[in-house]
């Protein structure tokens, strides 16, 4: 193959590759279920982030599931489902269970509730809540993805205290198919590698997990640093399945300044934090 076939080639590639991404054919590509770039959804999805549900013979987990009618549009009244679906630490899908929601509904549910005994004790996983509503008809035909990102709480059972530590969702993890009842992840993979540096010290608990989720169609490799006493140095690489979660246990050193980095190539990759304290724990985005 001469130069000019080469060139001939990589413009047909091209053309093909920006009329696939454009509005006509993310369109045709979700008619033939031709997975539509991670980057869009495809016209009959929903999306969640990947939430941690931690072991449940140490930890009760938590989530709120609210009717979205009250707050996109009052005057949709009718009852839908829910989707809640569970993984496992690999980004293998345990199960799901669906559970109607009516107009003005929000509760608080405990996820052992909700998942049969799908989340082992010794475990942790991710999750995801799907909302089964036709999104045009809540909205009157506007084209918008619902999208949910609210807060899981924790608390251990072996604290005496009732009060539970939230952390919010992150970012459009994973996206539900109401056509082919699928899911997938859609996290964005960067071609370069970036850092992401967590934004709080870490040096004033007696001890802290963190937990990163791989929200990438792929298996991908993280690589994680700290900065201690102004220098940095390489703690660790791992490998995390997609959809998979990865919790990694740290003990600190109060007399130095302890700043945690993670290098790959997932767009975005904010770790949930959980510190531990003498009398507490504490979750929060990192």
């Amino acid at each position: 193959m001469n130069l000019l076939d080469n060139l001939n080639l990589n413009t047909v590639k091209r053309q093909i590759r920006e009329f696939s991404r454009g509005p006509l054919g993310l369109f045709l590509r979700e008619i033939f279920n031709i997975y539509p770039p991670a980057i869009n959804l495809g016209y009959s999805e929903v999306s969640s982030d990947l939430f941690i549900w931690r072991d449940p013979s140490i930890w009760d987990n938590y989530f709120n599931i609210a009717h979205l009618g009250p707050i996109l549009n009052p005057h949709y009244q009718d009852s839908y489902d829910v989707l809640v679906e569970f993984y496992g630490s690999c980004g293998k899908l345990l199960g799901g269970k669906k559970l109607a929601v009516s107009y003005g509904e929000n509760r608080l549910f405990n996820l052992s509730e909700l998942s049969d005994g799908l989340c082992k004790n010794g475990e942790n996983g991710t999750f995801a809540i799907f909302h089964l509503v036709d999104i045009k008809e809540m909205l009157n035909g506007e084209r918008i993805c619902i999208g949910e990102r609210g807060f899981v709480s924790y608390k251990r059972k072996s604290d005496a205290s009732l009060l539970r530590s939230y952390a919010h969702g992150n970012v459009n993890a994973v996206a539900y198919s109401l056509k082919t009842q699928t899911s997938r992840c859609i996290g964005v993979k960067q071609k370069n590698n970036l850092y992401y540096r967590a934004q709080l010290r870490l040096d004033d608990a007696i001890s802290s997990e963190i937990a990163l989720v791989n929200f990438l169609e792929k298996d991908t490799d993280i690589t994680m640093y700290q900065y201690k006493g102004g220098l940095k140095e390489k703690l660790k690489s791992i490998n995390v399945s997609s959809g998979g979660v990865v919790i990694i246990q740290s003990e600190l050193d109060f007399d130095d300044r302890y700043i945690i980095e993670f290098e790959s190539k997932v767009n975005f990759l904010r770790p949930v934090i959980f510190k531990y304290y003498e009398n507490h724990f504490d979750v929060l985005h990192g």
